[in-house]
């Protein structure tokens, strides 16, 4: 499917009533580029977008979409750490109880969850709210990746 920045896009990320208008949505852009990827007529190419929400308080910290109403939070493995700590603190539910899948390697984890849940992850992990409205084909998502 091939768009371009102003039409309408669909993407179960976009469409989760528990992610939309609520968290900055960014499409990944090609930093070499410094654009969003084009097919060879320039018109934006987003048949399978890597979209993902910017988290503030790890450094490269992000959700992104896993299908069927599960996200996967990217970590690192000393945050991962921080959060389960605090995770107990901040809720009663148990983590194993929110927690489908987690899978780690020597640097980070990759924590899978319900989108219904993302509200408790989104706090500890301060997913960016900031331009939750915007397109994420918009000119101001290319500036924020560079940051």
């Amino acid at each position: 499917m091939i768009i371009n920045k102003k039409q309408v896009y669909t993407d179960c990320l976009l469409e989760s009533n528990f992610v939309k208008n609520k968290y900055r949505v960014l499409a990944e852009v090609e930093l070499d580029k410094n654009d969003f990827p084009k097919d060879e007529n320039g018109e934006y190419v987003i048949d399978n977008p890597d979209y993902f929400i910017p988290c503030g308080r790890f450094s490269e910290t992000i959700v992104t979409w896993y299908g069927g109403g599960t996200l996967c939070l990217y970590i690192s493995n000393a945050g991962w750490d921080k959060i389960k700590a605090e995770y107990k603190k901040a809720t009663k539910k148990k983590l194993t109880d929110v927690v489908i899948r987690e899978l780690s390697n020597e640097y980070e984890t990759e924590v899978y969850f319900k989108d219904s849940d993302i509200g408790i992850f989104a706090k500890l992990v301060k997913c960016r709210i900031k331009g939750a409205t915007y397109n994420p084909y918009d000119d101001s998502n290319k500036k924020a990746q560079l940051i």
